[in-house]
């Protein structure tokens, strides 16, 4: 069992940060890119499906 002086988190002791904005991966433009691709080959809709 853990002590309550050997908790590494608490005031005054490691705290866990906190992002500060969203930064999405992908635009939405690149999203519908994504979604619209259509190569012709069932392999390669069944692995944007997922």
């Amino acid at each position: 069992m853990i002590k309550p002086n050997d908790y590494p988190f608490g005031k005054e002791l490691h705290e866990i940060p906190t992002a500060k904005s969203r930064k999405p991966a992908l635009t939405h433009g690149q999203i519908k890119q994504i979604t619209n691709f259509d190569e012709g080959l069932n392999a390669t809709t069944q692995y944007r499906n997922l």
